[in-house]
């Protein structure tokens, strides 16, 4: 959720203070309403472009899709946790809530303002943009790199992946 500081504190301290806790923008009263308007549009605008470009991107990289630490940091460790648990099958959005030291519904909020997905899609792109990258720099069988990223059955791997990427793994390996 972007957050916009709107308040009569106009020094430079302030600005640097209200930035640094996160907000997107920092607007001085008196205001503009219609300058307000497109600075909100603007920031949801940019907030979708950083989306589509998690969408498209293979690997993730928090700083490419945030637009302010706080959420850096958030993601990066969301990103970690997950990538620590690649192999464990059984590993849900209730044990990243709780890795995270958050309730579902918080986490659930917090990752769809930053990319767009709810959590078990996050995780499963996640799994799956891993896979890719694993199809494309070693050897493993598609059966090795399925179980390296949480996937038991070959064939429900197979599905999701080209569900995901509109190609199966082999094909995605040999483009």
């Amino acid at each position: 959720m972007p957050v916009i500081l709107l308040t009569a504190k106009n020094t430079e301290q302030s600005t640097l203070d209200g930035f640094t806790s996160g907000a997107d923008d920092y607007v001085v009263k008196p205001f503009n309403a219609n300058i307000l308007k497109s600075r909100i549009k603007n920031i949801l605008h940019n907030r979708e472009l950083l989306r589509s470009l998690y969408a498209s991107q293979v690997k993730i990289s928090p700083k490419a899709i945030t637009n302010n630490e706080v959420d850096e940091k958030f993601l990066t460790k969301v990103i970690q946790i997950v990538e620590e648990n690649f192999e464990n099958e059984s590993f849900s959005v209730s044990l990243l809530s709780n890795e995270m030291f958050m309730s579902k519904m918080s986490l659930l909020r917090k990752i769809k303002a930053i990319t767009g997905e709810n959590v078990s899609d996050f995780i499963i792109s996640m799994r799956l943009k891993k896979a890719a990258e694993l199809l494309a720099q070693t050897n493993l069988t598609i059966g090795e790199i399925a179980e390296n990223v949480g996937y038991n059955d070959q064939k429900y791997f197979t599905t999701s992946f080209k569900r995901f990427f509109n190609k199966t793994p082999s094909q995605y390996r040999n483009t």
